[in-house]
């Protein structure tokens, strides 16, 4: 008995490191394609630090996605980002340059950001869950 639980265990070790990841054929056209509008970056993270009750601040380490979605005004547009905790507090001035701690801890956010006219924004949804690296 114990001998098939080897066996199973070693195929199913095998199976799930064999395994890969999902994206759909949408997700594939936006990963890492040239952001439209940096400051409407920069206005996502800074929200996103505006709202955040953790006292340190987060920093973007990768944009995983950046569409428009609506071209007239007020434009809309969709982002997720990587954003990764700094070991600054909030609000420092050089949070660009600020360390990262040794274990990161990574979340990944959506953002949904209305553009009514030239650098005006309006955050209109961000959700975040904890992400990988």
């Amino acid at each position: 008995m114990a001998l098939l639980w080897t066996i199973l265990l070693t195929l199913l070790g095998i199976y799930i490191q064999g395994a890969h990841t999902w994206c759909s054929e949408t997700d594939k056209l936006y990963i890492d394609q040239a952001v439209s509008d940096p400051d409407t970056v920069k206005f996502a993270l800074s929200e996103f630090n505006k709202q955040s009750k953790d006292e340190y601040a987060y920093r973007l380490i990768h944009i995983m996605s950046f569409f428009k979605v609506q071209e007239e005004p007020p434009q809309t547009f969709f982002m997720k980002l990587r954003l990764t905790r700094t070991i600054c507090k909030k609000f420092e001035k050089s949070l660009d340059t600020c360390p990262l701690p040794e274990l990161e801890y990574v979340l990944i956010c959506s953002f949904s950001i209305s553009s009514p006219g030239s650098k005006q924004f309006n955050l209109l949804k961000m959700t975040c869950s904890e992400g990988l690296l």
